[in-house]
């Protein structure tokens, strides 16, 4: 089965829409001046979530972890991005990997690397460790 679509949510509140943009701003900045030291970059979200919202002009709005990986993405002199991610919600652990399918779709650079887990962050600490260990 191909893949189409975001699975998105309508209910993009004023209060994330300011989170979101509060973070956009901050990672932007964080990302550039971190790739004027390393081109190589790990992000990792313990509580990752899955959305991407829909606003009431049908705009596509990003959560966090397709936030990071499109501000990463667009850093020039960020040639490589680790990605972790971990969800403990079943269900929205597959929606997220469903969203990162449909962005590594319609982003074709290649330089996001990501690697999800799905459990409690603690939990899953050490194997996230160890793949990061394994991708320096």
């Amino acid at each position: 089965m191909e893949i189409q679509e975001y699975i998105t949510e309508d209910n993009y509140e004023e209060q994330t829409k300011i989170n979101h943009k509060v973070f956009k701003e901050y990672y932007n900045n964080w990302a550039t001046t971190l790739g004027k030291w390393y081109s190589i970059v790990n992000y990792i979200d313990g509580f990752a979530g899955c959305r991407v919202y829909k606003d009431d002009m049908e705009k596509l709005h990003f959560g966090s972890p397709l936030i990071a990986a499109d501000t990463l993405n667009r850093t020039p002199n960020i040639k490589k991005a680790n990605v972790y991610l971990v969800e403990s919600k079943k269900k929205v652990y597959n929606n997220l990997v469903h969203n990162i399918e449909i962005w590594k779709k319609k982003n074709t650079t290649h330089k996001i690397n990501f690697h999800t887990f799905h459990g409690k962050f603690g939990a899953t600490f050490i194997n996230l460790k160890k793949q990061i260990m394994n991708n320096i």
